[in-house]
């Protein structure tokens, strides 16, 4: 289970407390950090030691995720939900600090995630999920921006039943369109490292506004294509960080599909 910092739908280097502007508030020149996001029917709290997040809680359905670090770097996170396994997930870096393995595993399912670097801006990830005799890999030729957040990638899928091949298809996901404010999560130490993990999220600098993914599988566990795509505009305080923020989701004909609505709150702003 991915924790709500990582759903929102992904730097490589910490950032404890950045020099970027707008990111330290010049009143205290203490970090501002989110201390409560709303997004729908749910509220999740965050706790920190300095700029280090320490746990995630949502406070509706109850479901928890404390983090662990090592130095600067987060090593694993631990979330509970009612009814479901406890997730674990543990993060491997290079000397570089560079994010190369990522693991989740709940219960008898794990999804294993590793990262080649071919240059600066390009890297060769491989996602294997696996869930008994059923095993489901995405490998992925993928582009990051200069801040090390995700850019485009294309990708080869296949899944196997016992072996035999079940599905096969091709993805594409167009360039990421982010703007140029301050993300929630920008100040909290370690996120940016596993940014390209999550791919989509709240732990790069800035805030997605366009995202399309179009997959296109065949076979007798998924057939024809499916398509990912979602818009998000936001609100800002005096800071550049957003307070409100506004996600609608669209079929292939540019028709609304869902709206999901999401408020955030800071220790400071």
């Amino acid at each position: 289970m991915r924790t709500k910092i990582m759903l929102l739908s992904v730097a490589l280097l910490a950032i404890s407390c950045s020099n970027d502007s707008n990111t330290i508030d010049p009143v205290n020149s203490t970090p501002i950090l989110l201390t409560k996001l709303m997004d729908n029917n749910e509220t999740y709290v965050y706790t920190y030691n300095g700029s280090k997040i320490v746990q995630e809680k949502g406070l509706v359905d109850g479901d928890i995720s404390n983090f662990t670090y090592t130095g600067d770097l987060i090593t694993k996170i631990i979330s509970t939900s009612s009814g479901a396994s406890p997730s674990t997930e543990t993060f491997t870096y290079d000397s570089a600090n560079r994010l190369i393995k990522a693991e989740d595993i709940s219960g008898s399912n794990s999804t294993v995630t590793t990262f080649n670097y071919l240059s600066a801006d390009h890297v060769t990830i491989i996602e294997k999920h696996t869930s008994g005799n059923y095993v489901k890999t995405y490998t992925r030729d993928a582009y990051l921006n200069t801040d090390g957040s995700l850019k485009s990638y294309t990708q080869t899928i296949q899944a196997t039943q016992n072996g035999t091949i079940v599905e096969t298809g091709t993805g594409n996901l167009q360039p990421i369109v982010y703007d140029n404010k301050n993300n929630p999560f920008k100040n909290v130490t370690g996120l940016r490292n596993i940014q390209i993990y999550y791919q989509v999220d709240q732990s790069a600098n800035h805030n997605v506004t366009s995202y399309k993914l179009v997959n296109n599988t065949t076979g007798s566990g998924s057939s024809g294509i499916s398509y990912d795509i979602f818009t998000l505009t936001y609100q800002y305080n005096s800071n550049d960080f957003p307070t409100q923020s506004i996600l609608k989701s669209y079929d292939n004909n540019n028709t609304v599909t869902g709206t999901y609505n999401a408020s955030y709150e800071y220790n400071h702003n």
